[in-house]
């Protein structure tokens, strides 16, 4: 019965050797190249045809799981990479809408700011002794326009409007201040700028709202604690900010 050729070659789990003692013949070793790409050795003349078919088949299988394992690997740190990416940029637009929407507070706050000295300059024409209201609605508008967190501002804005209402009290004592047209005027002015105010507050508070889940919820938080992401404070208005200071002239 003729013996099959390739009954004297046995491969090791990882081709580690070629075992040819039964041809009598030395061995001849697999080996690892400089690219952790099998091989097969250089000085392998004494390795019978069928043999050597069958050892390169079986470099060339190993070759293609390693390569396979290699592009998993590569595609998987690609997804994680962009999938962080795309988290980061979730975030940096989140925050950008954060801002934009505390600029428009800004812009009304800063409006009703101009507004209110011509206003006491008005009612201190009729009520040059009420000085104290005067000064503490100067003061709570020096606080506001030093006001930059949404904290700040919304301790700012309710002390200004408690004290506007103050000042509009002080002008229901005097009819020929709310027959001022100047006074009219200035009244009608703030009262929209407050409802302003109102509108842009809201907007904040939803765009915070948002970008705060967005850091506390999973997994979202955790990529938020790596790029440095925290909560941001709502403009939580105080209960005289609520309302827009009104004057019955009944």
């Amino acid at each position: 019965m003729a013996q099959n050729p390739l009954s004297g070659c046995c491969f090791a789990k990882m081709g580690l050797r070629v075992d040819l003692r039964r041809s009598g013949r030395r061995e001849a070793g697999l080996f690892l190249g400089q690219r952790g790409i099998l091989t097969m050795p250089q000085k392998c003349d004494t390795i019978p045809v069928l043999c050597r078919r069958s050892f390169m088949q079986e470099v060339k299988r190993k070759n293609r799981v390693l390569m396979t394992l290699l592009a998993v690997f590569i595609v998987s740190v690609l997804a994680a990479i962009g999938y962080a990416v795309s988290i980061r940029n979730g975030f940096v637009l989140a925050k950008v809408d954060v801002e934009k929407s505390l600029a428009d507070i800004s812009v009304q706050l800063q409006r009703r700011n101009d507004l209110i000295p011509s206003l006491v300059n008005v009612v201190k024409g009729y009520a040059k002794h009420e000085e104290s209201v005067f000064s503490a609605v100067t003061a709570a508008r020096e606080r506001m326009m030093g006001a930059k967190t949404p904290e700040e501002m919304s301790a700012a804005d309710a002390e200004l409007t408690q004290g506007l209402g103050r000042l509009l009290l002080v002008a229901e004592a005097y009819p020929e201040l709310r027959a001022n047209e100047l006074f009219l005027s200035l009244q009608d002015e703030i009262a929209g700028t407050e409802n302003r105010i109102a509108v842009s507050r809201r907007a904040f508070n939803e765009q915070a709202t948002r970008f705060n889940s967005m850091v506390n919820l999973f997994p979202k938080n955790l990529f938020a604690k790596m790029f440095g992401f925290k909560e941001v404070a709502v403009f939580a208005a105080g209960k005289s900010a609520k309302t827009v200071p009104t004057v019955s002239f009944d």
